[in-house]
């Protein structure tokens, strides 16, 4: 099977803190990837929201990691839009807080970073925090196990549907922490999010339903392995954006997930050269939180209670990629992919 999480870095750009000024998240660099998924993570606010004292989010590019520019060009995000000014999200209702805003860069430079802008005084604060998942990477075919020599494949995740709930409650996390009161919930809510953004990455995994696109300039075998599990069901596969039909493709689900043709004839190819390919699926254990197993419960609370008690930046960070403590690993070992 394909090793997706050796092609797959999780970074976690902005720490997860109530923000009562303007933040600017770590500089993400894509070298050896071809995109970078920004994932900013915002829970409930202590102010009144409106539009006169809101949270903006800007994303930015940059060619040296120093010197920035929003990017204020469509044709450079994935699940866009963007405006002029590089904002894909304003947050001034109360409406739209509690929520995980997602925008992939697929422009030029090779630095790019979510920025938090806050408008108006803020006194209470709103929790936000972001990770970024570099998932366009150039995949060499010993990697991927062709079948047939190829000298380069690109593939890209893009996350469609988000989960509609979080596999831990507020309450749980609370009686976990040893936590009574209301002052930390909009951070703990936050902090559950990040925990099962981080453990997904790691493990290649969703957990509460959601819909993803993969998309490939090319097929790589009569075989095509989902690198995200458990997938219950495939809503369609496009060649060149033209749908083809259900019964000409079968799936096999689960955590190693994968589709071939039924009728064992070739795959028809694409007429361009890059992401012609794209084949959406849903993945999850199920629509509630006790759909998940439970020790990926443990494992989210487990990281919640690491966050909670060490609040400062990088206090687990090994060559620029975010890591978790070794028991939390244990718990998610049996849902990384391996090859075979």
């Amino acid at each position: 099977m394909r090793d997706l999480h050796s092609n797959l870095q999780m970074v976690q750009s902005l720490d997860p803190a109530v923000t009562l000024t303007d933040r600017m998240g770590a500089p993400i660099d894509r070298q050896g990837y071809e995109s970078v998924e920004h994932l900013v993570l915002v829970g409930t606010s202590g102010d009144a929201l409106s539009p006169t004292l809101s949270l903006s989010l800007r994303l930015d590019e940059s060619e040296d990691g120093s010197s920035w520019a929003p990017v204020g060009n469509d044709s450079d995000v994935v699940g866009g839009p963007v405006d002029p000014g590089g904002l894909f999200a304003v947050i001034d209702n109360v409406a739209a807080d509690g929520g995980t805003y997602a925008i992939g860069y697929i422009g030029n430079a090779r630095y790019s970073r979510v920025a938090v802008l806050l408008d108006g005084v803020h006194v209470t604060g709103t929790p936000v925090g972001a990770v970024s998942l570099l998932s366009h990477g150039t995949l060499k075919p010993h990697r991927l196990r062709f079948q047939t020599p190829l000298k380069e494949m690109t593939m890209s995740l893009t996350l469609i549907t988000g989960p509609a709930t979080e596999p831990v409650t507020l309450a749980d996390a609370k009686l976990h922490l040893r936590v009574d009161g209301t002052v930390e919930d909009a951070l703990i809510q936050t902090l559950i999010s990040a925990a099962r953004l981080t453990l997904e990455a790691h493990g290649n995994l969703a957990m509460i339903n959601q819909t993803w696109a993969l998309r490939l300039d090319r097929w790589p075998g009569s075989v095509v392995s989902l690198p995200i599990g458990p997938v219950s069901a495939v809503q369609a596969i496009f060649v060149d954006g033209i749908a083809l039909a259900n019964e000409a493709y079968v799936l096999v689900p689960g955590g190693e997930a994968r589709i071939a043709r039924a009728d064992n004839a070739p795959w028809r190819a694409p007429s361009g050269l890059a992401g012609g390919i794209e084949i959406r699926f849903d993945a999850g254990f199920g629509p509630e939180g006790t759909d998940v197993p439970r020790h990926l419960h443990h494992a989210i609370l487990m990281l919640v209670a690491e966050w909670f008690e060490n609040r400062e930046a990088g206090s687990r960070v090994e060559a620029g990629h975010a890591t978790l403590p070794p028991a939390v690993m244990r718990l998610i070992s049996p849902y990384r992919k391996h090859r075979l």
